[in-house]
Protein backbone atom coordinates (compact mmCIF):
# COMPACT_ATOMS: atom_id res chain seq x y z
CA UNK A 1 0.00 0.00 0.00
CA UNK A 2 2.87 2.32 0.86
CA UNK A 3 4.45 1.64 -2.54
CA UNK A 4 1.10 2.50 -4.21
CA UNK A 5 0.89 5.89 -2.50
CA UNK A 6 4.56 6.60 -3.20
CA UNK A 7 4.07 5.80 -6.88
CA UNK A 8 0.95 7.97 -7.07
CA UNK A 9 2.71 10.82 -5.28
CA UNK A 10 5.62 10.54 -7.72
CA UNK A 11 3.28 10.74 -10.71
CA UNK A 12 1.46 13.76 -9.25
CA UNK A 13 4.77 15.45 -8.50
CA UNK A 14 5.91 14.84 -12.08
CA UNK A 15 2.66 16.25 -13.45
CA UNK A 16 2.92 19.33 -11.22
CA UNK A 17 6.53 19.88 -12.26
CA UNK A 18 5.53 19.62 -15.94
CA UNK A 19 2.78 22.20 -15.49
CA UNK A 20 5.17 24.58 -13.70
CA UNK A 21 7.75 24.23 -16.48
CA UNK A 22 5.06 24.88 -19.11
CA UNK A 23 3.87 28.00 -17.28
CA UNK A 24 7.44 29.28 -16.99
CA UNK A 25 8.04 28.76 -20.72
CA UNK A 26 4.72 30.39 -21.61
CA UNK A 27 5.72 33.57 -19.75
CA UNK A 28 9.40 33.47 -20.71
CA UNK A 29 10.12 31.00 -23.55
CA UNK A 30 13.63 29.65 -24.19
CA UNK A 31 15.65 32.23 -26.13
CA UNK A 32 17.15 31.52 -29.55
CA UNK A 33 14.26 29.45 -30.94
CA UNK A 34 13.07 31.46 -33.96
CA UNK A 35 14.30 28.83 -36.43
CA UNK A 36 16.93 31.21 -37.85
CA UNK A 37 20.05 29.48 -39.28
CA UNK A 38 22.13 30.66 -36.32
CA UNK A 39 19.54 29.72 -33.68
CA UNK A 40 19.30 26.78 -31.31
CA UNK A 41 16.34 25.26 -33.20
CA UNK A 42 12.75 26.47 -33.06
CA UNK A 43 9.64 26.30 -30.88
CA UNK A 44 8.66 23.12 -32.75
CA UNK A 45 11.49 21.28 -30.98
CA UNK A 46 9.24 21.23 -27.90
CA UNK A 47 5.77 22.06 -29.26
CA UNK A 48 4.53 19.43 -31.69
CA UNK A 49 1.53 17.43 -32.80
CA UNK A 50 -0.71 20.40 -33.55
CA UNK A 51 -3.06 20.25 -36.53
CA UNK A 52 -3.60 24.00 -36.81
CA UNK A 53 -2.67 26.20 -39.75
CA UNK A 54 -1.80 29.85 -39.44
CA UNK A 55 0.41 32.73 -40.48
CA UNK A 56 2.77 35.06 -38.63
CA UNK A 57 3.67 38.52 -39.96
CA UNK A 58 5.29 41.79 -38.91
CA UNK A 59 4.18 45.26 -39.97
CA UNK A 60 5.38 48.83 -39.64
CA UNK A 61 8.53 48.70 -41.78
CA UNK A 62 9.30 50.46 -45.07
CA UNK A 63 10.98 48.70 -48.01
CA UNK A 64 14.26 50.45 -47.16
CA UNK A 65 15.41 50.78 -43.56
CA UNK A 66 16.82 54.17 -42.61
CA UNK A 67 19.68 54.36 -40.11
CA UNK A 68 19.13 55.44 -36.50
CA UNK A 69 15.34 55.42 -36.87
CA UNK A 70 12.75 54.10 -34.42
CA UNK A 71 9.95 52.02 -35.97
CA UNK A 72 6.79 51.04 -34.02
CA UNK A 73 6.24 47.41 -35.04
CA UNK A 74 3.54 44.81 -34.66
CA UNK A 75 3.76 41.03 -34.91
CA UNK A 76 0.47 39.30 -35.72
CA UNK A 77 -0.50 35.64 -35.40
CA UNK A 78 -3.51 34.76 -37.59
CA UNK A 79 -5.24 31.35 -37.30
CA UNK A 80 -6.17 29.96 -40.72
CA UNK A 81 -7.38 26.48 -39.81
CA UNK A 82 -8.35 24.57 -36.69
CA UNK A 83 -9.11 26.28 -33.40
CA UNK A 84 -5.93 27.21 -31.54
CA UNK A 85 -6.57 28.59 -28.07
CA UNK A 86 -3.58 30.87 -27.50
CA UNK A 87 -0.31 31.96 -29.05
CA UNK A 88 3.14 33.38 -28.42
CA UNK A 89 6.08 34.67 -30.44
CA UNK A 90 9.82 35.35 -30.62
CA UNK A 91 11.75 37.66 -32.96
CA UNK A 92 15.37 38.61 -33.67
CA UNK A 93 16.91 41.21 -36.03
CA UNK A 94 20.31 40.78 -37.70
CA UNK A 95 22.31 42.34 -40.52
CA UNK A 96 23.66 40.63 -43.64
CA UNK A 97 26.44 39.04 -41.56
CA UNK A 98 23.97 37.62 -39.01
CA UNK A 99 25.19 40.08 -36.38
CA UNK A 100 22.76 41.77 -34.03
CA UNK A 101 21.17 44.82 -35.67
CA UNK A 102 19.61 47.71 -33.78
CA UNK A 103 17.75 47.70 -30.50
CA UNK A 104 14.43 46.00 -29.69
CA UNK A 105 12.36 47.73 -27.01
CA UNK A 106 9.33 46.30 -25.20
CA UNK A 107 6.79 49.12 -24.96
CA UNK A 108 4.50 47.31 -22.51
CA UNK A 109 4.51 44.36 -20.10
CA UNK A 110 3.22 41.94 -22.78
CA UNK A 111 6.74 41.52 -24.24
CA UNK A 112 10.30 41.33 -22.97
CA UNK A 113 13.82 41.25 -24.40
CA UNK A 114 16.77 38.92 -23.76
CA UNK A 115 20.19 38.32 -25.29
CA UNK A 116 21.39 34.99 -26.62
CA UNK A 117 24.74 34.40 -28.38
CA UNK A 118 25.24 38.16 -28.74
CA UNK A 119 21.85 38.81 -30.37
CA UNK A 120 18.83 40.55 -28.87
CA UNK A 121 15.45 38.78 -28.95
CA UNK A 122 11.96 39.96 -28.09
CA UNK A 123 9.21 37.55 -27.07
CA UNK A 124 5.90 37.32 -25.25
CA UNK A 125 5.74 37.59 -21.49
CA UNK A 126 2.37 35.86 -21.47
CA UNK A 127 0.45 34.00 -24.19
CA UNK A 128 -2.54 35.72 -25.77
CA UNK A 129 -5.93 34.17 -26.47
CA UNK A 130 -7.08 34.15 -30.09
CA UNK A 131 -10.81 34.52 -29.28
CA UNK A 132 -11.79 33.70 -32.87
CA UNK A 133 -9.35 36.15 -34.50
CA UNK A 134 -5.68 37.20 -34.65
CA UNK A 135 -3.47 37.91 -31.67
CA UNK A 136 -0.82 40.61 -31.84
CA UNK A 137 1.93 42.31 -29.82
CA UNK A 138 3.45 45.76 -30.37
CA UNK A 139 7.00 46.93 -29.67
CA UNK A 140 9.65 49.31 -31.02
CA UNK A 141 12.84 48.69 -32.95
CA UNK A 142 15.55 51.29 -33.48
CA UNK A 143 17.69 50.65 -36.55
CA UNK A 144 21.51 50.67 -36.32
CA UNK A 145 23.81 53.33 -37.75
CA UNK A 146 25.32 50.76 -40.15
CA UNK A 147 24.47 47.23 -41.26
CA UNK A 148 26.67 44.54 -42.77
CA UNK A 149 26.02 44.07 -46.52
CA UNK A 150 23.46 46.90 -46.27
CA UNK A 151 20.87 44.29 -45.30
CA UNK A 152 18.47 43.90 -42.38
CA UNK A 153 16.77 40.57 -41.70
CA UNK A 154 13.92 39.83 -39.30
CA UNK A 155 13.53 36.20 -38.20
CA UNK A 156 10.38 35.44 -36.23
CA UNK A 157 8.16 32.59 -35.13
CA UNK A 158 4.57 32.31 -33.92
CA UNK A 159 3.43 29.46 -31.70
CA UNK A 160 -0.19 28.26 -32.03
CA UNK A 161 -1.21 26.29 -28.91
CA UNK A 162 -4.24 24.31 -27.81
CA UNK A 163 -3.98 25.48 -24.21
CA UNK A 164 -3.97 22.00 -22.65
CA UNK A 165 -1.24 22.91 -20.15
CA UNK A 166 1.52 21.04 -21.97
CA UNK A 167 3.56 21.36 -25.18
CA UNK A 168 1.67 18.60 -26.99
CA UNK A 169 -0.86 19.41 -29.70
CA UNK A 170 0.82 22.72 -30.62
CA UNK A 171 2.57 23.94 -33.77
CA UNK A 172 4.74 26.95 -34.63
CA UNK A 173 5.17 28.77 -37.96
CA UNK A 174 8.30 30.71 -38.88
CA UNK A 175 8.78 33.82 -40.99
CA UNK A 176 11.62 35.92 -42.35
CA UNK A 177 11.63 39.37 -43.97
CA UNK A 178 14.63 40.93 -45.66
CA UNK A 179 15.05 44.69 -46.12
CA UNK A 180 17.57 46.89 -47.84
CA UNK A 181 19.43 49.18 -45.45
CA UNK A 182 19.84 52.74 -46.71
CA UNK A 183 22.99 54.27 -45.26
CA UNK A 184 22.97 58.00 -44.55
CA UNK A 185 24.84 59.49 -47.52
CA UNK A 186 24.36 63.12 -46.48
CA UNK A 187 27.67 65.00 -46.81
CA UNK A 188 27.74 68.27 -44.97
CA UNK A 189 29.91 70.20 -42.58
CA UNK A 190 26.81 71.70 -40.99
CA UNK A 191 24.53 70.16 -38.42
CA UNK A 192 21.12 69.60 -39.94
CA UNK A 193 18.12 70.24 -37.74
CA UNK A 194 16.49 67.13 -36.30
CA UNK A 195 13.25 66.18 -38.05
CA UNK A 196 10.07 67.08 -36.25
CA UNK A 197 8.48 64.27 -34.24
CA UNK A 198 5.10 63.65 -35.82
CA UNK A 199 2.10 62.29 -33.93
CA UNK A 200 -1.46 61.19 -34.66
CA UNK A 201 -4.58 62.43 -32.89
CA UNK A 202 -7.17 61.60 -31.82
CA UNK A 203 -6.10 58.05 -30.99
CA UNK A 204 -8.32 56.01 -30.91
CA UNK A 205 -10.08 57.59 -33.88
CA UNK A 206 -13.52 57.23 -35.44
CA UNK A 207 -13.70 59.26 -38.67
CA UNK A 208 -10.54 61.36 -39.09
CA UNK A 209 -6.98 61.40 -37.79
CA UNK A 210 -4.78 64.49 -37.84
CA UNK A 211 -1.00 64.72 -37.83
CA UNK A 212 0.60 66.97 -35.27
CA UNK A 213 4.15 68.18 -34.91
CA UNK A 214 4.70 69.50 -38.45
CA UNK A 215 5.31 73.09 -39.52
CA UNK A 216 2.29 75.04 -40.76
CA UNK A 217 3.77 75.24 -44.28
CA UNK A 218 4.72 71.56 -44.52
CA UNK A 219 3.13 68.99 -46.82
CA UNK A 220 3.33 65.34 -45.80
CA UNK A 221 3.50 62.09 -47.73
CA UNK A 222 1.25 59.60 -45.97
CA UNK A 223 0.79 55.84 -46.28
CA UNK A 224 -1.93 53.94 -44.41
CA UNK A 225 -1.46 50.19 -43.84
CA UNK A 226 -3.40 47.57 -41.93
CA UNK A 227 -2.00 45.49 -39.05
CA UNK A 228 -0.28 43.02 -41.39
CA UNK A 229 1.40 45.69 -43.52
CA UNK A 230 -0.97 45.76 -46.51
CA UNK A 231 -1.15 49.23 -48.09
CA UNK A 232 -4.67 50.68 -47.92
CA UNK A 233 -4.16 54.17 -49.33
CA UNK A 234 -1.67 56.96 -49.87
CA UNK A 235 -2.17 60.69 -49.58
CA UNK A 236 -0.40 64.03 -49.64
CA UNK A 237 -1.70 66.23 -46.85
CA UNK A 238 -1.28 69.97 -46.51
CA UNK A 239 -0.99 71.59 -43.12
CA UNK A 240 -4.29 71.33 -41.24
CA UNK A 241 -5.73 68.53 -43.40
CA UNK A 242 -6.87 65.24 -41.88
CA UNK A 243 -6.79 61.64 -43.10
CA UNK A 244 -10.15 59.93 -43.57
CA UNK A 245 -10.41 56.60 -41.69
CA UNK A 246 -14.18 56.40 -41.26
CA UNK A 247 -14.48 53.58 -43.83
CA UNK A 248 -12.04 51.28 -42.01
CA UNK A 249 -13.09 48.28 -39.97
CA UNK A 250 -12.38 48.62 -36.24
CA UNK A 251 -8.85 47.52 -35.36
CA UNK A 252 -5.19 48.53 -35.38
CA UNK A 253 -3.58 50.43 -38.28
CA UNK A 254 -0.25 52.12 -39.00
CA UNK A 255 0.24 55.54 -40.61
CA UNK A 256 3.66 56.25 -42.12
CA UNK A 257 4.44 59.96 -42.60
CA UNK A 258 7.29 61.87 -44.20
CA UNK A 259 8.01 65.56 -44.54
CA UNK A 260 9.71 66.64 -47.78
CA UNK A 261 13.30 65.34 -47.82
CA UNK A 262 12.78 63.86 -44.35
CA UNK A 263 12.79 60.36 -42.84
CA UNK A 264 9.70 58.23 -42.68
CA UNK A 265 8.05 58.11 -39.27
CA UNK A 266 5.40 55.57 -38.28
CA UNK A 267 2.61 55.79 -35.74
CA UNK A 268 0.07 53.14 -34.78
CA UNK A 269 -3.54 54.07 -34.11
CA UNK A 270 -6.79 52.31 -33.26
CA UNK A 271 -9.94 52.73 -35.37
CA UNK A 272 -12.88 52.42 -32.96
Amino acid sequence: MQRFYSSRLLRLSGLLLGVLVWLANANNPPTGRTGAPFDNGSCNDCHDGGNFSGSVSISGLPATIAPNTTYPLQITLTPLGGNPNRGGYQLVVVDGNNQNAGDLVATNSQSGTEFFAGREYIEQRAPKLFNGGPAFWTFNWTSPATAGRDTIRFFFIGNFCNGNGSSSGDIAFTGVRVFRFGPDTTISTHHLPAPAVLCLYPNPATDWVRIGGSDATTTLEVELTNSVGHLIRTATLAAGEALWVGDLAPGAYVVRMREPDGLWQAQRFIRQ
